[in-house]
Formats: structure tokens, C-alpha cells, sequence
């Protein structure tokens, strides 16, 4: 007998238990919650209803347990801002929802900002360097060139006296005829060439080194936040107890916010895409083809649909069932397979530096009869743009390392080391930007020392689709996404049953063949349910993908 205990009390059953169904969909994640949708309770309940209310205000959820000879079959609580209708004095109508599931979940997604998580958590930031790099630098290398031939034309008249004089020393000492009185004249005419030719090194070696500074872009610094971190403290704040993923590549993401000042906090900017949770998890969702669902330690998960996580915690065995009609999944099929970054008109380099940012896969029949109907436009659009990183030197940078080498050389030959060059070559690895301002988000991937990875195989569109996206692939992963579709079937079931489906919607079937639900409504006074559901099932080895990745 179906027992319903609220707040630790059991109460008479609502007036529609023997019609309540448990409905459970799918369709855009593993995992669902239970719905009840809304019950009507007596006199007892409203009783308690009313105390409730009255200690608790009408925006604390009133536990409610429903459950079976000590299986519980729904934990939840009334919603009283979603529904509540006194109809009469003793006669309530409430609206039910499941304790910390989904819906529960995205609610507090919906409702939260980064303005929230950063009063509420201990949130790390990270200090990310960059580099204003706008282009060509014409005259800066004139500059340069004019500055160094100067410099070069001093120090070579200073070295060539110098010589001289050496040579008049050596000279004088190896004569026999040399007088004491010239000897003496000879030397002290050499030190005051060596001191001559020191000073003006050292004053050319301050003064070239004082360019190079000028003309290198300034090292800045612009406040990020680590993706994986955010989601860990945001799930805490909320009431889970933690955040896990399948996804490795998030400790090494990291959120880089537009700029307009210089006082960034690290977090988005109230106008950034992504300053709402909503916004951010779709970011990240988007990227990875990946969904959020709760484990049974009330944990939140994130995990991308090809990841094996979930299948391989599968209990669920379909039994055989009577199937009439045949479906196959025809119109999941992409002929064109769009990932594609922001880019940003403010930053230039998220534009000239285009490789990486778009993917297009197209879908088309290997035959040449009959008429090809592959269609359909599937967009993935992320709403932040790449990084691009300082992958080489300029040619003004590629002269001032050429002369800051040199005089590295000329001072470690005559006076001490310096290490002038590695002035220039250090910028290499960090986020380069066209302006000191930048008006969109943009998404990174950095090494342990914070610079951006050494190239975009590691983080594009088309990393996204091969290790990620391609899961929906037709042709890839042995046909994997062709599958056999069955709708509206009744499958023998029972509450253990419901409670192996509800947090992971895959199976297996008798023939060991994978499967998921779609939906699912099961009436406890039954020993069946109505169930939607595929199963994998090659059909068509016919199709071939082409890849375009537009850009440079």
C-alpha cells in the first residue's frame, strides 16, 4: 500500500492516488525527475499545510515522501510558489516536485548570477598575462634601425681609437728606442680610450636595452577564473554535495572576461555571455555536448553524451517486448554539422587569427541513384571567442632580438652576462589581443603557467567535434548513432524497476544491444509502463562527412 508522509507525518492519501502516474522524459538528458505534477489534500493534510505555512512562510518546500511498504518510491516536497489553491476549508491543491533533481536544479541554475557566487564563495582567481600586439610596426622599426645605426657607428669609432691605442702601447713596449716620458703618454692616452669606449657601451648598452622595453608590448595582466572551479563552488553553494565530471579538460579551461577598465574581478561582466549560470553551464554544456544529472551521493555530474560513465552503471535489462512498428532515428541525421566560437570585432586577432574558431561536417550518400535526402542543420554555437596566443615574433621583434643577442655577446665578452634576449622571446605562449579593450568573453585553455596551449589542436571547433561532438556522427564510431526506434510501448515494470531507470535512462537489451529511454509513464497499480525508447541499430553504410575548417 502507496503510503504519503509529509513532514515526518502520515496523512490520509490525496483524493487522486489510485490515478497517479509517474512520468519520467529524457528526451535532452539521462536522467529525470519523477513527475507527480499536483495532488489535492484532505482535512489532515491541510492541517498540517497550514502550520507549515504559517512557521515557514510559502517559499520553504514542505517535505513529502511518498513510499511503498518502505520503498520509496518519490522524495520531494510541496511548491507552494509553483502552485497552491485553497479550493475550500480543508481541500488544498499543491503542486509536488522532487527534492535536489533536475527541475529543482535548474531552477537555482535560472535564478543565479556570478554576482551571487562571488558574495556567497571563496572563489580563486587567476592572473592571466597578455600582450597588445596591433600589428605591423613600420615605424617603430625605422625608429630602431636609425637608433642602431647611430649606436653601432659610436661604438665602432670608439672600438677602432681603442685599438689604436693598444696597438701604440704594445708597440712602444716592444721598441728599444722607446722613450719612458712617450711610453707613459702611449698608456694613459689607451686608459682613457678604454674608459671612453666602457662608458659609451654601457650608456648604448642602457640605452638600447631602454628601446627594446619601448618597443616590446607591455606584459599586462587581466583577472580569469578556472571553469571546474566555478561549477565545484556553485553546486556547494546550492546544497549538493559536490560537482564531478568525466570532461578532464575543464581544470585547464578558464573564463577570460571582456575588459573595458582595469578593474576586473575575474568573474564575467554583468553584459558578459555567461554572467548568468544559465548562460555559463550552457557555455560549457554546448562545447562538450555534455548534461548535468545527479548521482545517488546527491552529486552533480556533468557528462558529455559519449562518455561511458553512464553506460557502464546501467542496471536496467529491457525484457522482450511486442513491437509492431519499425522507426529508425532518419531525422536525427546532420547534413551540415556547424561548431562555431564568437568572434570579437574589438580584438582583431579573434578574426585574422580564424583557424579553429568554425567546423563544418558534412553528411551525403556515397550513392549516386536516386535522390540524396540527408538534410538537416544542426548549429553549435559557443557564445565566447578563442584565445589567440603569441605564437611567434614579429620582424621588429625578430630585430630587436638579433641586436639584444648581440649585445648580450659584447657584454659578456668585455664586462658581464646579461641576458637582454630573453626580454623578447619571453612574451611567446602568452594571449595576444589587438587592443587594450575587448568587448566579448573569451574561452582558454592554459598550461600550468597559465599561457595558452601550444596550438589549436588542443582546444578548436574541430578538437570539440573528434573528441566530443562526433558521437552523433552517423558514419563515425561504427554507425553508433543509427538507431532503431520504438514508441509507445508497454514493457513489463515494477517500482525497482523505476527507481534503476530514473537516474540513468540507459540499458541494455536481452541481446546485449545499448538502449535509452525517452520517456516513461508507470501507474504504480500497475505491473507495466508505457515506454518510448531506442536501441543502436546499424542501417545504413552508405554516407560519407567531409570536414571544412575555414581560415588560415
Amino acid at each position: 500500500m502507496i503510503e504519503f508522509i509529509l513532514d515526518g507525518t502520515v496523512i490520509m492519501s490525496p483524493l487522486e492516488w489510485q490515478e497517479i502516474s509517474f512520468k519520467a522524459s529524457f528526451e535532452q538528458t539521462v536522467q529525470a525527475d519523477i513527475s507527480v505534477s499536483e495532488l489535492t489534500f484532505g482535512l489532515d493534510a491541510c492541517k498540517l499545510i497550514d502550520s507549515w505555512r504559517s512557521n515557514n512562510g510559502y517559499f520553504r518546500g514542505m517535505p513529502l515522501v511518498i513510499q511503498e511498504t518502505g520503498f520509496t518510491i518519490f522524495e520531494g516536497h510541496l511548491d507552494f510558489q509553483e502552485k497552491f489553491e485553497i479550493i475550500h476549508k480543508g481541500k488544498y491543491l499543491v503542486s509536488i516536485k522532487k527534492t535536489q533533481g533536475l527541475n529543482y536544479l535548474s531552477d537555482k541554475i535560472n535564478a543565479y548570477t556570478f554576482g551571487l557566487l562571488a558574495e556567497n564563495r571563496n572563489l580563486t582567481y587567476h592572473e592571466v598575462r597578455y600582450v597588445v600586439h596591433k600589428g605591423e610596426y613600420g615605424v617603430e622599426e625605422a625608429l630602431l634601425q636609425l637608433t642602431l645605426l647611430l649606436a653601432l657607428k659610436e661604438i665602432v669609432e670608439a672600438g677602432y681609437k681603442l685599438s689604436v691605442s693598444i696597438y701604440r702601447v704594445a708597440t712602444a713596449i716592444l721598441s728599444p728606442f722607446s722613450l719612458a716620458k712617450d711610453l707613459a703618454q702611449i698608456v694613459i692616452q689607451a686608459i682613457l680610450d678604454l674608459v671612453t669606449f666602457a662608458i659609451l657601451f654601457s650608456l648604448y648598452f642602457k640605452h638600447i636595452k631602454a628601446i627594446i622595453i619601448v618597443l616590446l608590448p607591455i606584459v599586462q595582466k587581466h583577472k580569469s577564473i578556472n571553469v571546474l572551479n566555478v561549477l565545484q563552488e556553485f553546486c556547494l553553494d546550492i546544497g549538493f554535495n559536490g560537482f564531478e565530471t568525466g570532461i578532464t579538460e575543464l581544470k585547464d579551461m578558464y573564463y577570460f572576461p571582456s575588459k573595458d577598465d582595469d578593474k576586473s574581478k575575474g568573474i564575467p561582466k554583468v553584459g558578459d555571455y555567461g554572467y548568468s549560470m544559465k548562460e555559463f553551464i550552457e557555455l560549457i554544456e554546448s562545447s562538450f555536448n555534455a548534461k548535468l544529472y545527479i548521482d545517488n551521493n546527491n552529486k552533480v555530474q556533468l557528462r558529455s553524451e559519449n562518455d561511458t560513465y553512464l553506460i557502464k552503471n546501467s542496471t536496467y535489462i529491457l525484457p522482450d517486448v511486442l513491437v509492431e512498428n519499425v522507426e529508425y532515428n532518419t531525422d536525427d541525421i546532420s547534413g551540415t554539422y556547424n561548431i562555431s566560437f564568437d568572434t570579437d570585432i574589438s580584438d582583431t586577432w579573434t578574426v585574422e587569427n580564424f583557424k579553429g574558431t568554425a567546423l563544418d561536417v558534412y553528411t551525403k550518400s556515397t550513392l549516386t541513384k536516386g535522390v540524396d535526402l540527408v538534410k538537416n542543420l544542426t548549429s553549435v554555437n559557443i557564445n565566447a571567442c578563442l584565445g589567440s596566443r603569441k605564437f611567434e615574433l614579429t620582424n621588429l621583434e625578430k630585430s630587436l632580438k638579433a641586436v639584444a643577442t648581440v649585445m648580450d655577446k659584447l657584454s659578456k665578452a668585455l664586462f658581464k652576462k646579461s641576458n637582454l634576449v630573453s626580454k623578447v622571446v619571453g612574451q611567446l605562449g602568452m594571449v595576444k589581443v589587438s587592443s587594450t579593450s575587448w568587448s566579448k568573453p573569451k574561452i582558454l585553455k592554459l598550461d600550468a603557467n597559465l599561457k595558452l596551449s601550444s596550438n589549436r589542436s588542443s582546444f578548436s571547433a574541430r578538437y570539440l567535434w573528434d573528441n566530443y561532438h562526433s558521437y552523433k556522427s552517423f558514419v563515425l564510431n561504427s554507425n553508433g548513432y543509427q538507431r532503431r526506434v520504438f514508441k509507445d510501448i508497454d514493457i513489463p515494470f515494477n517500482l525497482k524497476d523505476l527507481k534503476a531507470v530514473i537516474n540513468n535512462s540507459y540499458f541494455t537489451d536481452l541481446s546485449g544491444n545499448l538502449g535509452k529511454f525517452v520517456n516513461i509513464e508507470y501507474n504504480a497499480d500497475n505491473n507495466k509502463a508505457k515506454a518510448s525508447f531506442w536501441i543502436q541499430e546499424v542501417y545504413d553504410n552508405n554516407l560519407k562527412e567531409t570536414y571544412i575548417e575555414p581560415g588560415n
